[in-house]
């Protein structure tokens, strides 16, 4: 031990490199999400006096994907496929 390695210094970088770990995992579990892709349900929602198709989209790993509350999505649809992206300029209060 060095006369620079204090308790805090130590337990600090002990804590950074936990902190550095769980973002690399975090980041893992997106990117195996991304590959391999997220089953949903299309359910009915009632719409006026009938109901139309839904999907819900939530969880924790839309953070994990830079999605934060307030944030704009864009939505694009094809045949049999549809494509969401966060708007790129996020507007300040």
């Amino acid at each position: 031990m060095s006369l620079y390695d204090t308790p805090d210094l130590i337990i600090y970088e002990k804590q950074r490199k936990n902190g550095q770990r769980l973002a690399q995992d975090s980041q893992k579990r997106a990117n195996a999400k991304r590959q391999t892709g997220l089953a949903l349900k299309v359910v009915s929602f009632p719409q006026g006096k009938g109901r139309v198709p839904s999907i819900r989209i939530a969880g924790q790993w839309l953070s994990e994907f830079g999605f934060v509350v307030g944030d704009t999505v864009i939505l694009t649809a094809s045949q049999d496929k549809i494509e969401i992206g966060r708007k790129e300029s996020r507007e300040t209060e």
